[in-house]
């Protein structure tokens, strides 16, 4: 019996030195962004529905630079609409609009 006994403390002892052969599998997980365009057209319709601005507008540089590097033509409408709604809030509905027509 005791050998029994010590047989299995020495056993446990063995596994739990050794741990598991092989550990948790490692992958790559790609995520997909929004694209930096699409995420400011987004934003102007907000503000075409009549959206105020937000916590976002702090944003806007980055959005805007973001887009003009993913697409140079739609980035300085974008970055035109954004400086513009800044300047004039209350005329942001309009001003998204327009932008949202060129793009």
């Amino acid at each position: 019996m005791q050998r029994l006994s010590l047989f299995f403390v020495v056993s446990i002892l063995a596994l739990a030195s050794l741990g598991c052969p092989s550990g948790p599998k490692e992958e790559q997980i790609a995520i997909k962004s929004n694209n930096a365009v699409q995420q400011a057209k987004d934003l102007l319709q907000n503000y075409a529905k009549g959206q105020p601005l937000g916590s976002e507008a702090s944003n806007f540089n980055r959005i805007a630079a973001d887009a003009v590097k993913e697409d140079p033509a739609k980035g300085a409408i974008v970055e035109k609409a954004l400086k513009d709604i800044e300047a004039n809030q209350s005329n942001r509905a309009a001003i998204a609009k327009g932008a949202l027509e060129k793009l």
